[in-house]
This record gives C-alpha cells, sequence and structure tokens, in this order.
C-alpha cells in the first residue's frame, strides 16, 4: 500500500535552496543527482510509512504525523555524476 506523503512549503524552499547552492557551488548535474536521490526517500516513505524517525522539535502530539529521514550524498556517489 503507497501513503501519501506531503512535504511542506518549508521543506520545498529547503531542497530549492540546497539545489540552487550545489549547482552554483559545484554543478547543476550534480545538484540534479542530489535532488534526485532526495525525491527517491520521499518516496520511500509513502511505501514504508515507519521507516523515517518523528522529528523530536515537533509540539507534542504532532510528532506521530510527520516523519524525517536523512540523505548524505558521498563523495564516491557523486563522482558517478556525469560532468
Amino acid at each position: 500500500m503507497i501513503y501519501p506523503v506531503r512535504i511542506t512549503s518549508a521543506a520545498w524552499r529547503d531542497l530549492e535552496e540546497i539545489h540552487t547552492w550545489i549547482a552554483e557551488h559545484d554543478a547543476p548535474e550534480k545538484a540534479d543527482y542530489v535532488l534526485d536521490r532526495l525525491s527517491e526517500m520521499a518516496e520511500s516513505i509513502a511505501a514504508l510509512p515507519l521507516r523515517g524517525s518523528r522529528p523530536k522539535e515537533l509540539p507534542s502530539g504532532m510528532e506521530a504525523e510527520y516523519r524525517q529521514v536523512f540523505f548524505q550524498a558521498l563523495s564516491r556517489d557523486l563522482s558517478s555524476c556525469p560532468k
């Protein structure tokens, strides 16, 4: 079963800023790669909703509605990106 995943407007802004920063400071292709991997992470939560952790900074009672996952692009991962 696939569950709905909502990405908050603040998270979208963060993703846009991450993409822009990588594109400007490294390469647009690497920025696309990172964004694609982050999208895959979001899709994995839709399939496995208990996979992510609950954000501890949320007020009590809200944390059950939210999940977070972490992604780290390793330089060996990025070395296979087109330049």
